[in-house]
């Protein structure tokens, strides 16, 4: 279905099954999932060889459309996205993010809720399904790199997401900025963690 913020809700389970718990609204890039590595690897391996090249540092990104580290057309970018070679070098954020997932799981009724380009997030629900076993998602199709989960409904949740627009615009009862300190959340002024150990001391 399509909502009036131009994004598509192309995957949405377990509102059903939702229960008594709370619920956490759970971003994918950046949060589960470190894709800025992974997206500069690809970079890497496409462009090494050719005249002026610079390898790209993930850990020097500070551009929500990787433009500082690896410089191309915005048409490329969402290819890399979706690209095989994009979700085979994906990797979780922390060495501790699976765990502290399960955890939360028992005591949370989690969501996954991302955006991305339409061939993106259908590979995203089988990540999810293969990887994290998760079955409870919205993924969000939109055809540009623009951040907005404002047509979802959160009230009474907790949203955990890295841009400062998805959680400005999020209706959640509580909501937590994830990871380091970036040029897409620099100017956020409410709760933040680091990284999934901080994360997993306010809610566990």
């Amino acid at each position: 279905m399509t909502n009036d913020v131009g994004c598509d809700i192309i995957k949405e389970i377990g509102d059903e099954r939702m229960g008594e718990k709370e619920t956490i609204y759970l971003d994918f890039d950046g949060t589960i999932v470190n894709s800025v590595k992974s997206f500069c690897i690809v970079f890497n391996l496409e462009h090494i060889g050719q005249k002026d090249f610079v390898k790209a540092d993930h850990t020097k990104v500070n551009s929500w459309d990787l433009q500082d580290e690896c410089p191309q057309n915005s048409n490329k970018i969402e290819e890399i996205f979706a690209s095989d070679m994009f979700w085979h070098h994906l990797e979780l954020i922390n060495d501790n993010t699976f765990e502290i997932l399960r955890q939360l799981k028992e005591e949370y009724n989690v969501i996954i809720c991302s955006v991305g380009s339409p061939s993106n997030v259908s590979k995203k629900v089988e990540w999810c399904n293969r990887y994290l076993g998760i079955e409870d998602m919205i993924m969000l199709s939109q055809s540009k790199l623009k951040m907005d989960k404002s047509c979802v409904d959160m009230s009474k949740g907790i949203i955990i997401d890295d841009h400062i627009d998805n959680l400005k615009t999020s209706n959640a009862d509580v909501k937590i900025c994830f990871g380091e300190i970036k040029s897409w959340n620099e100017d956020w002024q409410g709760l933040r963690v680091r990284d999934w150990t901080e994360l997993a001391k306010i809610l566990l």
